[in-house]
């Protein structure tokens, strides 16, 4: 028995789909993966982003990646404790380190780090202008970073998702390179201390009566 699902909530086709058929002016544009259509969609129909240029694009068997391949996301590693082992403790930090290449000049080079689950649901996003961080390319035109942060997630399979902009300004980025799911990694919690997915280290008290 085939289902079809149509719909424009692309966390509910990822739950439930296995395969997915993109179309734009009534034409197909991709069919295929989930992850990869959902992507091009979001590339598509997000207003926010004007990259005209973005028709470049790579789909492997373990991630995708598109842009316009004037900067490109060269490594992405773990680093330190449980970069070895491929997994972590739930409240551990996780350290990774990212190089970039840049190909030609670019104004205000942004890296944006997406954590994702295993149904593709973004839990956290930051960049580096969020952080303060102002990205300076050497001679060779080579960036590198170390994102850390602290995994307090519930037991599971996350992914990592890497996007590298020339943040123009906060309503015009180009798109230079996407890396969906470029390293995953997984949590293991010995001793249950909250429900759901992430850990907000909500509080409790006792008030008198």
């Amino acid at each position: 028995m085939t289902i079809i699902l149509v719909s424009h909530d692309l966390q509910l086709i990822k739950a439930y789909c296995n395969r997915v058929i993109y179309l734009k002016g009534g034409t197909v544009q991709f069919d295929g993966d989930c992850e990869a259509g959902c992507e091009l969609y979001l590339r598509d129909t997000t207003p926010a982003v004007r990259s005209p240029s973005t028709e470049a694009l790579e789909v492997r068997h373990d991630s995708l990646a598109f842009g316009n391949w004037h900067g490109r996301i060269q490594s992405v590693v773990f680093v330190g404790d449980g970069a070895e082992r491929g997994h972590f403790i739930s409240g551990e930090r996780i350290s990774l380190e990212v190089s970039v290449q840049l190909f030609e000049p670019v104004r205000c080079p942004r890296l944006t780090l997406v954590l994702r689950d295993v149904r593709g649901y973004n839990l956290y996003a930051v960049n580096n202008s969020q952080l303060g961080l102002a990205l300076v390319a050497g001679d060779n035109g080579l960036i590198r970073v170390r994102f850390s942060f602290v995994a307090d997630l519930q037991d599971g399979d996350y992914a990592l998702t890497l996007r590298l902009d020339d943040a123009i300004s906060e309503k015009v980025q180009v798109l230079l390179d996407k890396r969906v799911g470029v390293i995953s990694f997984r949590v293991e919690s010995p001793q249950k201390r909250f429900d759901a997915v992430v850990n907000l280290h909500g509080s409790i008290e006792a008030l008198l009566p």
